[in-house]
C-alpha cells in the first residue's frame, strides 16, 4: 500500500481548480470512466489523461533508482514512476490533490505522498531522480528571497545524489504558440510572457537562454534540452535538438487552449524557423535533463512519438535511439494489451520473409529496426500530391505495381 505523510501539512490548501476536484475525486474513487462524459471540463482531462504520461514514458530511467516528484498534483505521472523504479516520493502542496493520487495509486507498494511545503521538508536521502512536471514556475510564489527561482534550484540541487539526475517541465515563454495568439497559460492573458510578466510576480517562465543561465548559476554543468510538442501537458512528439533538425516540428494537433487566436499559421511559420535552424528556441516547451556532471547512458533518444491517444490495443511509443554509435529504431508497448499488437508485426514480417533482410530484432516485448533515412513510398506520395507532380505520382504507381508483381507478399511492407 502506498504511504502518506502529513507531518508537514499546515492545514492550508494553497491553490486549487475549485470543486470540480470533488467531481475528480469521485471519478476515481468508483473509478469511473471520464471519456464517456459529455464536455469533458478541462481540469478532468488535465488530471487524468493518459495522455499526460507522454512526457516521461519514453524517458531511459535506471530501474533500480529513487525518486523525488515535487509537485506532483493529482498524479498525472505518479503511476508511471512508480512502474519505472524502485522508490517514488511525491510532494504536493494541496491534501486535496493528494486525496486524489493516493486514491489513484492506493494499492502501489513503492509510493509515498507526502503534502506540505518542500521547502519546509527533511526526507533524510538524496535521491537518483528528481522530477518537476509543471511546477518550477510558481517558485516566486513559495520560495523566499530576491532570487527565488535561484535559491529553489538550489535547494533542489541538495536533494539530488551526485551522480543524479533533475528533470523539469515547463513552457518556453517565447514559445512560438505565444506569438500565434495562445493567452500564457498562467496568466491567460496575451503575450504576458513575451512581454516579461510585467504585472505578475508570483508565476514565471524562462527562455532557453534564461534557462541556460540559471542552470550555469544553480551549478549544473551538464544539461540537454527536449521539446514537447505541442507542449508538456500534452506531448504527441519529443523533439531533441539533432531531430529539430530532421524531422518536421508542428504536426496538426488538438488544441486546449481557451480563447486561442490564430494570426499565423504556426506549422508554416515553425517550418521556416526550422530552416534557419532556430526552432529550439520557440519550441512550446521545454522538458530539461540537468546534472552536476555528463551523464553516461547506453542510449540517447532523439526523438520520441507516442500513441498513448490510441485504443489500447494499438498504443505504443517509438523512438529513435542512437545506440553504440548506431541509430535504431525501437517501437514499445505502452499497454499490456499492446504487446499483442507488436508480436503480431514481428510474426508478420517473419511471414514475408522481410524479417532478417530489415534487420528488425525482438527485444523483450519491444520491436528493433535499423533507422533509414529514405521517405516510404507513403510519404513520397503524399509529397508528390501536395506538389501537383502528376509525373511522380504516375511514377510512384508504377513502382507499386512493379513491386506487386514481384512479390506481392512485401507489398505492405515496403509501402508502410
Amino acid at each position: 500500500m502506498a504511504k502518506f505523510n502529513l507531518d508537514y501539512y499546515s492545514g492550508e490548501n494553497f491553490y486549487s481548480d475549485g470543486d470540480i476536484e470533488k467531481e475528480i475525486l469521485k471519478i476515481v474513487k468508483t473509478q469511473g470512466n471520464y471519456e464517456s462524459m459529455e464536455n469533458v471540463p478541462f481540469p478532468v482531462l488535465y488530471h487524468l489523461s493518459r495522455v499526460r504520461e507522454n512526457i516521461l514514458n519514453w524517458y531511459p530511467f535506471q530501474e533500480d533508482a529513487t525518486c523525488l516528484e515535487i509537485g506532483s498534483g493529482c498524479g498525472a505521472i505518479s503511476g508511471l514512476l512508480c512502474e519505472r523504479m524502485k522508490k517514488v516520493v511525491s510532494v504536493e502542496l494541496s491534501k486535496q490533490r493528494a486525496d486524489i493520487n493516493m486514491a489513484r495509486h492506493e494499492r502501489v507498494p513503492n509510493l509515498e505522498i507526502w503534502v506540505g511545503n518542500l521547502n519546509d521538508m527533511v526526507f533524510g536521502e538524496q535521491f537518483d531522480y528528481i522530477v518537476l512536471n509543471g511546477v518550477f514556475e510558481y517558485a516566486p510564489g513559495f520560495t523566499e528571497g530576491d532570487q527565488p527561482c535561484e535559491t529553489f534550484l538550489k535547494n533542489i540541487k541538495r536533494l539530488l545524489k551526485p551522480e543524479g539526475i533533475l528533470l523539469i517541465a515547463i513552457e518556453n515563454r517565447f514559445g512560438l504558440k505565444y506569438f500565434a495568439g495562445a493567452p500564457e497559460d498562467h496568466t491567460n492573458g496575451y503575450f504576458d510572457g513575451i512581454a516579461g510578466y510585467p504585472d505578475n510576480h508570483s508565476v514565471r517562465t524562462f527562455s532557453k537562454g534564461e534557462w541556460e543561465r540559471l542552470m550555469e548559476a544553480c551549478g549544473f554543468s551538464y544539461h540537454r534540452f527536449y521539446y514537447p510538442y505541442p507542449d508538456y501537458k500534452f506531448p504527441r512528439e519529443v523533439f531533441t535538438d539533432e531531430s529539430l533538425k530532421e524531422q518536421k516540428y508542428g504536426l496538426p494537433t488538438w488544441n486546449f487552449t481557451k480563447y486561442r487566436m490564430a494570426l499565423f499559421r504556426e506549422g508554416q511559420v515553425a517550418e521556416t524557423i526550422q530552416q534557419d535552424g532556430r526552432m529550439d528556441y520557440f519550441a512550446n516547451s521545454f522538458l530539461i535533463e540537468m546534472s552536476r556532471n555528463q551523464i553516461r547512458a547506453d542510449k540517447k533518444v532523439l526523438y520520441a512519438k507516442m500513441s498513448t491517444d490510441r485504443d489500447r490495443h494499438f498504443s505504443i511509443a517509438t523512438t529513435i535511439e542512437e545506440q553504440n554509435g548506431e541509430k535504431v529504431v525501437v517501437k514499445q508497448p505502452m499497454t499490456n494489451e499492446a504487446k499483442r499488437h507488436l508480436q503480431n508485426m514481428q510474426n508478420k514480417q517473419k511471414d514475408y520473409g522481410s524479417w532478417s533482410s530489415l534487420g528488425i530484432k525482438a527485444k523483450g516485448d519491444a520491436v528493433v529496426t535499423p533507422f533509414l533515412q529514405e521517405k516510404s513510398l507513403g510519404q513520397q506520395a503524399k509529397q508528390a500530391i501536395y506538389e501537383h507532380n502528376v509525373e511522380k505520382v504516375k511514377n510512384l504507381i508504377s513502382t507499386v505495381s512493379m513491386l506487386c508483381e514481384k512479390n506481392p507478399q512485401q507489398l505492405g511492407t515496403v509501402i508502410s
